[in-house]
């Protein structure tokens, strides 16, 4: 035969009740059930996934402050074991450089040198409120304690007895100074001051210290931003002996 023939595709069909005949795929029920499926699944993974990512973060802070530490030591092999100033409004050797509330230049700071990354001075979960505000230069996440400096200008390595146990470096918390975070280059380490430690970590934050280790410490251990309470680690704020035994006979349990 001449004739051609053209042959076309078929439907799938799947049979019906009393004869009739419809097209696979899924009905409106199957598919509401596919998204249940799916939004719970979700409401369980996403707050596992932030958690990680958050985790990922806190390792990333921590060796913010391990290698501040380090560039701690090395200022203090060029200049005679002293540490440097505070970082107040213009101090011309603060360990960075503060002219106003929140504007801070990480660049300027006598620190810089050792540690040349600014992307170093700043934590990533850190939110940064007032810096943005005030259209600082630079981010910092992390405050000297004022210990380190006296009237007559920073103190040496040899005034710590503990320098494994006394907070060199400490990560603000947002609830800092006014509220918007850290606002300048040191903390003031006294129970009734408006400087916290935060807890955006996992309930916790990181600390240097002039021994040039860091580590992660529970917020409430130190001090709770939320009530000002301090913990049982309130102690290491302090450089002075004294004061240092009191905060251990009231406190460390």
């Amino acid at each position: 035969m001449s004739a051609r023939f053209r042959l076309s595709p078929r439907k799938s069909v799947v049979p019906c009740s009393k004869g009739r005949t419809r097209s696979s795929g899924f009905t409106l029920i199957e598919l509401l059930v596919v998204i249940a499926i799916i939004a719970i699944l979700a409401a369980i993974l996403f707050p596992v996934f932030a958690k990680a990512r958050e985790k990922a973060r806190q390792a990333s802070c921590l060796n913010n402050n391990k290698q501040l530490a380090i560039g701690f030591k090395m200022y203090l092999d060029n200049y005679d074991d002293q540490f440097p100033g505070l970082g107040a409004f213009n101090e011309k050797i603060g360990w960075i450089w503060s002219t106003d509330h929140y504007k801070i230049d990480v660049t300027k700071g006598a620190l810089f040198p050792y540690v040349k990354s600014a992307a170093v001075y700043a934590c990533p979960s850190d939110t940064f409120l007032g810096q943005d505000d005030a259209k600082s230069p630079t981010h910092l996440s992390y405050s000297m304690s004022d210990q380190f400096g006296t009237a007559n200008g920073p103190i040496n390595e040899s005034d710590i007895q503990e320098p494994t146990e006394t907070i060199l470096l400490m990560e603000e918390s947002d609830l800092s100074a006014l509220s918007k975070g850290l606002n300048d280059g040191y903390f003031v380490a006294d129970i009734s001051s408006h400087d916290y430690n935060t807890d955006r970590h996992n309930s916790g934050g990181n600390f240097a210290f002039p021994d040039g280790h860091a580590k992660w410490m529970r917020a409430v251990d130190v001090r709770d931003a939320k009530t000002g309470k301090p913990g049982r680690y309130v102690y290491m704020l302090y450089v002075d002996p004294k004061m240092r035994a009191s905060m251990k006979q009231k406190y460390l349990k």
